[in-house]
């Protein structure tokens, strides 16, 4: 790999740059959708409890407090590009080993197999987020930032309809066979996704970063902590990330236990919903909101959207036996107005890690912070998910003639600390166009934006 420049040396980023960032991104996709759609499937061949499922979902938020000391490391010594390539890289090659988890681990400790190897990818990705984010930052210009980021979420969204489909049927042919083969075939998948995984860091190291310069003698870790909470919008933009998190982090595994188990659907029927109709709906919501990102500001964006992702997980609960389609269609509400909270966070956020010009700036601080307060909303909320539903797993109500099971109690505690989260947005420091997010942390634009 090409030595990164440390002397301050500024390029302008080209076209070709931001293409072949977006290449990469297009096999990280690949990736993503592969491994998403076929993980909780997986668990249950590997017989997974309801509480170890709470796990499942609780992994990749526990290991995300690895990204403080990366962040420091990464301030004080550098090698910001070397971190995130080579984090990316471990954590793509893990899920080798995930995939042959059957054969690797005795059948009795199949579950704590899947739980230890995720639990280390995820922590190799999260010791390369802080680096990674404040490189994108400085790669892309803020001023295409929404436009690029929205083209690349339609990018993801298309692959990931196109993959999901054909994962959901592999996995009920598979099926038709017996529990072994659904558990090969799954494995194979698992093993093609880590490939094409690998390919986005491949690709990314090569585009450069001559932006970021260590602060060796004169960072310390408090300084991971002090300058960024002293930034009453960047404590707003942490309580909305606590509060969505501690709301969201259980309900994807639960959404496809409650599908599988509770409405009888397909496997492709559940991967139809969950990924296939959702990536569909997003790819027309990223069209739709990525104008407006760049016309209101993402506070009044989240503030408006907000309002549409309350009930995003008991809307599920409208999906029973006899009306599937007509439920995934009320689901799909919050489908659409989910890219609006990504595209806006986003961009909030990149705000914060740019680099300045002076590079005095600890950028990766601030990822680093956002992901630590998302690994202890996003633990807890998986091991209160996980507990509530061991406890609860043999529940049942009635309610206006509709069955009630566990599901029903999370989806609906989901909603209420969504609730929490949208009042933080009020904190947030104006971002219109022409008055861009500035405040005494707030970093100027970087170099060729």
């Amino acid at each position: 790999m090409p030595a990164e420049a440390t002397s301050g040396q500024r390029v302008a980023v080209t076209g070709a740059m931001l293409e072949r960032l977006n290449i990469a991104a297009g096999f990280a996709a690949a990736f993503t959708a592969i491994t998403s759609t076929a993980l909780n499937r997986y668990g249950q061949t590997l017989h997974l409890s309801p509480f170890a499922f709470g796990l499942l979902a609780a992994l990749p938020f526990a290991t995300a407090l690895a990204q403080i000391p990366a962040s420091f490391l990464v301030e004080r010594y550098g090698g910001r590009r070397r971190t995130a390539v080579t984090g990316v890289f471990v954590h793509r090659l893990l899920w080798l080993v995930i995939a042959v988890v059957p054969w690797l681990v005795p059948r009795a400790w199949w579950w704590l197999g899947l739980l230890a190897f995720l639990g280390l990818s995820n922590l190799a990705v999260h010791v390369a987020t802080p680096a990674l984010t404040g490189w994108v930052a400085d790669l892309v210009p803020a001023r295409l930032r929404g436009r690029y980021f929205s083209l690349r979420g339609q990018m993801a969204r298309l692959v990931n309809v196109l993959l999901c489909l054909g994962v959901g049927w592999a996995m009920d042919a598979a099926g038709a066979h017996g529990a072994a083969a659904l558990q090969q075939v799954i494995s194979l998948m698992l093993a093609g996704a880590a490939l094409l995984g690998l390919l986005d860091p491949a690709l990314a190291r090569t585009l450069p970063d001559h932006w970021h310069r260590p602060k060796e003698h004169t960072f310390r870790l408090a300084d991971v902590f002090r300058r960024p909470l002293a930034d009453r919008s960047f404590r707003a933009l942490l309580g909305y990330t606590g509060f969505m998190n501690l709301a969201t982090g259980f309900v994807g595994p639960f959404v496809w236990l409650y599908l599988v188990d509770v409405v009888k659907c397909t496997n492709t029927e559940a991967v139809f919903m969950t990924m296939v109709a959702a990536g569909v709906v997003g790819f027309f919501g990223m069209r739709f909101w990525a104008p407006l990102v760049e016309r209101w500001g993402g506070k009044r964006v989240m503030l408006v959207a907000g309002l549409l992702v309350l009930n995003g997980a008991n809307a599920w609960l409208a999906v029973t036996p006899s009306t599937k389609w007509l439920g995934c269609a009320v689901a799909l509400v919050s489908a659409f107005a989910w890219p609006a909270m990504e595209l806006a966070g986003g961009n909030l956020l990149y705000a914060f890690t740019q680099t300045t010009k002076d590079d005095t700036h600890p950028g990766s601080a601030y990822a680093a912070i956002v992901s630590a307060v998302i690994a202890l909303s996003g633990t807890l909320s998986g091991f209160l998910g996980g507990l509530t539903a061991q406890a609860l797993r043999d529940w049942h109500a009635v309610w206006w003639g509709i069955p009630l099971t566990f599901h029903a109690v999370l989806f609906t505690a989901s909603a209420v600390v969504r609730v929490f989260a949208l009042l933080c947005l009020f904190g947030l420091a104006d971002d219109t166009p022409k008055r861009t997010l500035r405040t005494s942390a707030s970093p100027a634009p970087p170099p060729g934006g």
